[in-house]
């Protein structure tokens, strides 16, 4: 697992900025995928199902598709998705 700084986007518009995701890659079948995840305080900015961008601080990026957001009542959201494209 590795721990990224970076921001989220939809249509090159910012909707979350400087958020530390969890990312975790492997290889099946010499396919490679990747998922992760975060927490946030306002999940409404983002809607399960839809597409974004992470953007690392390093310069990678890649697409994610929000595959399940867990509302905590005494912290914060976790959301999850997977990579549905090259992370580079």
């Amino acid at each position: 697992m590795e721990l990224i700084q970076g921001s989220i986007t939809k249509d090159e518009k910012v909707i979350i900025e400087d958020i530390e995701v969890w990312i975790e890659t492997s290889i099946k079948s010499g396919i490679r995928s990747w998922h992760g995840g975060f927490e946030v305080s306002s999940p409404e900015v983002l809607e399960l199902g839809n597409s974004y961008t992470f953007s690392a601080s390093d310069g990678r990026s890649g697409k994610i598709l929000i595959q399940n957001i867990r509302l905590g009542s005494h912290k914060n959201t976790q959301i999850l998705f997977i990579g549905t494209g090259p992370f580079k």
